[in-house]
């Protein structure tokens, strides 16, 4: 059991960092599986179905309608999901066939050609609306062959209308343990915490949904270094969480009447990520959950010689780190691991519990001595409550971690034995720790901020 552990917690912690920065090739565009530094990869087993909303799909292209697993249009509510002709002028590509979604497709259909498409229209360009994305959403829900959704549409507004509009709809995937990838958009700009209602933000609600809405942005690859991309959006501290970084430029893909190209932007990007959790689930007969979950654990969050990680959220995507990280997990699941699991968790949780109490006590501390006028003492306290509560956000992430294995253990033994029930209280605690760990370090910064403020004005006062 020992050695299982620390087995574990060195995957965890220090098989991110395995992976020489200086031996990561740039992409030559061959093949989208190239974009993650991925040359072999193993049999392909399918299995998983993955939907696509999208503005419209040419199934002609012979790979494409090989993986068709099902079409709705969410627009017109029909099954015509061929592309449509661009009529917004404001648009590039004006007067012409939309192009977005087959790409996009074929992006998915090219990394796993064994799997399959679920393809459903929204419109596009001047045709388009976030109603008809809702109704692609709705088509899906109760559909429990449907584990993975792609959705390159940036959700973007200064009302957070969008993001109510879909909130339902959202919730209730979710809750059927569905994982939504969107494109986090290509204006080179922070997204923002959209506001959903009073008191309450986008953030508040995608912590919510245990893990399963996720951002794609893009990475490129200038002169032999790996960062983000020029035109990604990137998150705001608050959405950090719900946001990784995946190769978006030069990502070979097919248009309507497979016409051949290099596909740019976030959009390439969240069909990468999609591509890559339906291979490890399929690989490795674990759930969609845990593969993002061993993803994001895997991530790359160090920058090194060859990769800027600044600006990418989670991190860098690490497909080979993730595959080493469930190679070396024993496919078969026993009664045994699953209390193994719990028992790490256990561990892990009263160790974040302490660091939990260290940071409130300096905390504190801090506000109490601020509160008395000595300005330059709190901000030495608040500093090191900073540090603290870098600590223990990072023990958050492993503890989520180690909550996505007791899951996804318990729910193995619970299809062997009926009565074993699916272990999921870890899970809300993990996601509880994350809120409260993000909140402790943005209200401590906000209260820095303001230290600094009043020492400055102590100061001129004397």
């Amino acid at each position: 059991m020992k050695k299982t552990a620390l087995s574990f917690l060195f995957t965890l912690g220090l098989l991110v960092n395995s992976i020489n920065a200086a031996e990561r090739p740039s992409f030559d565009g061959d093949h989208p599986w190239h974009a993650l530094r991925v040359y072999s990869l193993p049999e392909d087993r399918g299995g998983i179905i993955a939907a696509v909303v999208d503005s419209g799909f040419d199934w002609a292209y012979t790979d494409l309608r090989s993986c068709l697993a099902g079409v709705f249009n969410g627009r017109d509510n029909t099954s015509e999901v061929m592309p449509s002709y661009i009529s917004d002028y404001r648009n590039l590509e004006f007067g012409k066939l939309t192009s977005h979604g087959t790409k996009v497709a074929s992006i998915l259909a090219r990394m796993n050609p064994s799997s399959k498409i679920y393809a459903l229209k929204s419109g596009a360009p001047g045709n388009f609306n976030h109603e008809a994305v809702k109704g692609c959403l709705e088509h899906l829900v109760g559909q429990s062959h449907i584990q993975i959704i792609n959705v390159s549409i940036t959700m973007r507004d200064h009302e957070g209308k969008y993001w109510l509009l879909m909130e339902d709809v959202i919730r209730r995937l979710t809750n059927e343990g569905k994982t939504i990838v969107f494109s986090a958009g290509n204006d080179d700009m922070i997204m923002r915490d959209e506001p959903m209602g009073e008191n309450r933000k986008l953030s508040d609600f995608l912590r919510t949904l245990n893990g399963r809405v996720i951002f794609a942005g893009a990475t490129e690859f200038v002169h032999g270094v790996e960062r983000k991309a020029s035109f990604s959006n990137v998150p705001c501290a608050s959405l950090q969480p719900f946001f990784i970084a995946v190769p978006g430029t030069n990502i070979k893909s097919f248009g309507p009447g497979q016409v051949t190209g290099s596909f740019d932007g976030t959009s390439a990007s969240a069909p990468v990520l999609v591509g890559a959790l339906v291979r490890l689930a399929s690989e490795f007969n674990v759930t969609i959950d845990f593969a993002r979950e061993v993803l994001l654990a895997t991530a790359i969050k160090s920058s090194k010689i060859n990769v800027d990680v600044r600006y990418t959220g989670e991190g860098v995507i690490d497909y080979p780190a993730a595959r080493s990280f469930l190679q070396q997990r024993p496919l078969e699941q026993t009664a045994q691991e699953s209390r193994t699991a719990l028992d790490k968790f256990i561990l892990a949780y009263k160790k974040h519990k302490l660091l939990q109490k260290e940071r409130s006590a300096h905390e504190n501390e801090a506000y109490s001595i601020a509160n008395s006028g000595r300005f330059e003492i709190a901000l030495r306290w608040m500093d090191a409550g900073l540090r603290l509560a870098d600590r223990e956000l990072e023990s958050a992430h492993i503890l989520r971690s180690l909550a996505y294995l007791c899951f996804d253990t318990s729910r193995k033994l619970h299809l062997l034995k009926s009565d074993c029930s699916v272990i999921d209280e870890p899970l809300k605690s993990a996601f509880k720790a994350l809120n409260l760990g993000h909140g402790a370090r943005e209200l401590l910064d906000t209260n820095r901020n303001k230290c600094v403020e009043d020492l400055e004005r102590q100061r001129r006062q004397f």
